[in-house]
């Protein structure tokens, strides 16, 4: 059974996603020249050059199931969503909310969460972020949301649901991680046998070169690994597939777009 967003959340989420309109600048409704090369009015994207990965739909009448490897105490959740074409560019962004069900090993639910996040649009921020788009659709891809949860203990897998959006929501679509659980010793191990390249994106938050981290700091960057993990089922039956494409946007090129 769905949800409506309550009252009480929606005015929390307002508040803050007014700040947006303090931050957006000058009118306009174009991307930047490249950008909108990708993108035509029908037919087929081009996506030549784009990066490509595969999120899952999440559904309102039915949870997708993702079954861990493991019993796990926290599982990484990377949210985004796809809005109408034609919907007009809303100051406070999009609001969203899927539902959370933690299961046992033999099904039984153990607890429930819902979480609510808001959507905005890269070119309503100033931050640069990397454009998204599906190859048949113009539908505009949100920039992602993080949600890391603690899963409470003996869960092996969770179930999720998507909750109602604000009109101009068409999707919502997910990637699931899963945190493998290291000793210091297996920690500090996994560490030195990854490529120096890997090592570099694994302490790319950090000060410092790899090659100069003490030992704790390995392991922690080694322990901040995720894999992802994919739905039971069979595609097209038991859940939803999506392809997503992806480009970087050059800063010459990123525009910040008002609401009207």
């Amino acid at each position: 059974m769905t949800m409506r967003l309550s009252h009480v959340v929606r005015l929390a989420l307002l508040g803050s996603l007014m700040l947006i309109g303090l931050i957006l600048a000058a009118s306009t409704d174009r991307l930047g020249d490249r950008i909108s090369g990708l993108l035509r009015a029908e037919g087929v994207n081009d996506v030549d050059g784009a990066k490509r990965s595969l999120v899952y739909r999440l559904r309102l009448d039915r949870p997708t199931k993702f079954t861990l490897s493991g019993e796990r105490e926290l599982v990484r959740l990377l949210s985004s969503v796809s809005i109408a074409e034609s919907a007009p560019i809303a100051p406070a962004g999009w609001v969203y909310g899927y539902r959370v069900a933690f299961l046992d090993a033999a099904g039984a639910v153990i607890e429930e969460r819902d979480i609510y996040s808001r959507a905005v649009l890269p070119e309503m921020t100033e931050e640069i972020e990397p454009h998204r788009f599906l190859r048949t659709s113009n539908e505009r891809i949100a920039i992602q949301n993080e949600a890391i949860i603690d899963a409470p203990e003996g869960t092996a897998a969770i179930n999720l649901l998507a909750l109602d959006a604000d009109r101009g929501v068409l999707g919502m679509d997910i990637r699931v991680y899963e945190r493998q659980p290291l000793s210091d010793s297996g920690a500090l191990v996994a560490f030195r046998r990854r490529s120096s390249e890997e090592q570099a994106q694994l302490t790319s938050g950090s000060a410092f070169p790899a090659d100069i981290l003490s030992e704790a700091e390995m392991r922690a960057a080694s322990r901040n690994n995720w894999r992802p993990i994919g739905p039971n089922g069979i595609a097209g039956e038991a859940y939803q597939l999506v392809v997503m494409y992806e480009v970087d946007v050059d800063e010459n090129e990123a525009e910040v777009v008002a609401a009207p």
